[in-house]
């Protein structure tokens, strides 16, 4: 099958049916007595779990046959890069955070909770990184780097990987019905028609897929690039649990809570991509 028909197949199923089945699944959740839990969170996790029963479906439709041609491989440095990974991602996180910090654009809370904000953190790097890194890069760019080259293949993967995850945090409907999924999908979308937002937000996203992309072909495997993955959210989700932006913070070059999302972070984000541009890929 081709990679463009399987994409639009995956996406369709994720979607589509994600929407569909988000309000039973959030009637069940409040039938066990969950009742707070906002709708959209639901929405977002039916995404989630419909990605994973969909990911070797998609890979097998793209004609991948085994986790090695998607970058699931033992080596002997794997640990190694993994680390590096690690270290890539932390160094590039906490260096934005310091720097937010230090001029004012953010500032520290006193919270409680950490323990679960840890944990949470943890375990939210941990499924994304394995699930992204697998699918964006595993996947659709291996796929498209075999029909269009890896240059092509780079590019398409980032920028898709940089919508998908460009999407606004919608307001829950006043009412649950059987098409709040879709209407929740489509307030999401809401973040396109903000120019602040978009730019240099959007080329943030797009710029670290590159990084991913690079990561992996420096490697040869995903390693590399789930740990730097697994390190962006793991400290990206406690530094919005510690800190809050300040009100009169320049919040276009500086970015809000979320770092990733200002001029500052964008400006780390192209030297971090020089800099392993220029590393020698192990494999083509």
């Amino acid at each position: 099958m081709r990679p463009a028909r399987a994409l639009w197949g995956f996406l369709i199923f994720v979607f589509v049916c994600g929407a569909l089945i988000s309000p039973w699944a959030f009637q069940a959740i409040s039938a066990l007595g969950f009742h707070n839990v906002p709708f959209r969170r639901v929405v977002d996790r039916c995404l989630i779990a419909l990605a994973f029963v969909g990911l070797w479906p998609f890979v097998k439709a793209l004609g991948i046959r085994s986790p090695q041609e998607i970058g699931l491989r033992n080596y002997p440095n794997l640990g190694r890069d993994l680390t590096i990974g690690l270290l890539i991602g932390s160094a590039l996180l906490l260096f934005a955070a310091a720097v937010s910090l230090g001029a004012g654009a953010s500032q520290w809370q006193s919270r409680s909770g950490w323990g679960k904000q840890f944990g949470g953190a943890f375990t939210s790097a941990v499924i994304v990184a394995l699930l992204e890194e697998i699918l964006f890069r595993g996947a659709i760019y291996t796929a498209l780097s075999r029909v269009r080259g890896w240059t092509t293949a780079l590019w398409v993967s980032s920028g898709l990987y940089a919508i998908l995850h460009f999407f606004a945090r919608p307001e829950n409907p006043d009412v649950i019905r059987w098409n709040s999924g879709f209407v929740v999908l489509g307030r999401m979308l809401k973040g396109f028609a903000e120019f602040q937002q978009v730019v240099p937000g959007l080329l943030s996203l797009t710029l670290l897929g590159v990084i991913l992309v690079l990561a992996f072909r420096r490697s040869g495997a995903l390693f590399m690039s789930m740990g730097i993955h697994a390190a962006l959210v793991f400290w990206v989700k406690l530094f919005g649990f510690a800190a809050r932006t300040s009100p009169n913070a320049n919040t276009w070059f500086w970015g809000t809570e979320k770092l990733i999302d200002g001029w500052f972070c964008f400006i780390l984000l192209v030297v971090t991509t020089i800099v392993i541009a220029k590393q020698k890929p192990r494999t083509a």
